[in-house]
């Protein structure tokens, strides 16, 4: 990690944040001072037409005035990550704008394959990202990431990939199989997550998704202050299990 200026070198096992996601937010959210009025600012714009977004990026220390930059707007009010950023995001987090039932209230699988296509190019610090979604339902989720290769195993665009990424045949039928449960809506296909579903079903089916991919990331549930954070994970029964981070 490059610190402009020069920063103090932080040295932690990998193996300690992926045991302890709650850990990596933690420690993230003191790097990046800015960050939590950040996430606090970017939930008031849930109301308006466009989507909106902040990231942050690895070669900051933290408390520069533009660690925390905005992702600028594309066409059609989406947004434009930059699949090339000058060094590997360590945060990325956007809006699900109203009205609330023509959005998702968890993240979207066009989310979700953007995230697989900066980790494909190496475009993610994995040992310090956290990918936040915020919802015109009122919905905060952040999702860390544990296992790059799980995360990439089924959930992915192959449009988005392009050259170089071959998944074969058996994994193509996966993949397929859990975007045609959970999102797709081709011929007339009613999946499990949709715009105007309900927040509390669409909760319980990501899980699900999560643990059917095995996606090799955790979720949590997030509080209007971006200061408590749960993590959120299923039973052997698919209830839902909530464990408070303890920092």
């Amino acid at each position: 990690m490059h610190c402009p200026g020069g920063c103090p070198e932080i040295v932690e096992e990998a193996e300690d944040l992926a045991a302890n996601p709650c850990k990596k937010i933690s420690k993230q959210l003191t790097k990046f001072p800015a960050m939590r009025q950040g996430l606090v600012d970017l939930a008031t714009t849930t109301s308006q037409d466009t989507k909106n977004g902040i990231y942050a990026l690895d070669d900051y220390a933290g408390t520069e005035p533009d660690a925390i930059k905005t992702i600028p707007e594309g066409t059609d009010g989406e947004l434009e990550i930059n699949a090339n950023p000058p060094t590997p995001y360590v945060m990325l987090a956007h809006t699900h704008n109203s009205p609330a039932d023509s959005t998702y209230s968890v993240f979207s699988w066009e989310d979700l394959t953007t995230i697989s296509l900066l980790l494909f190019k190496d475009q993610i610090e994995v040992n310090e990202f956290v990918f936040y979604v915020i919802t015109a339902d009122g919905t905060r989720y952040a999702l860390t990431i544990n296992d790059k290769e799980k995360f990439m195993q089924y959930i992915f665009d192959g449009k988005k990939m392009g050259t170089g990424f071959n998944p074969g045949l058996e994994r193509l039928r996966k993949k397929g199989k859990i975007e045609n449960e959970y999102y797709s809506k081709e011929f007339n296909n009613i999946p499990l997550i949709e715009e105007n579903s309900n927040p509390a079903d669409d909760k319980l089916n990501f899980l699900n998704m999560m643990k059917k991919a095995d996606i090799g990331a955790d979720l949590f549930e997030v509080n209007a202050t971006f200061t408590t954070f749960t993590k959120l994970t299923l039973d052997s029964n698919n209830n839902l299990k909530t464990e408070p981070c303890q920092y």
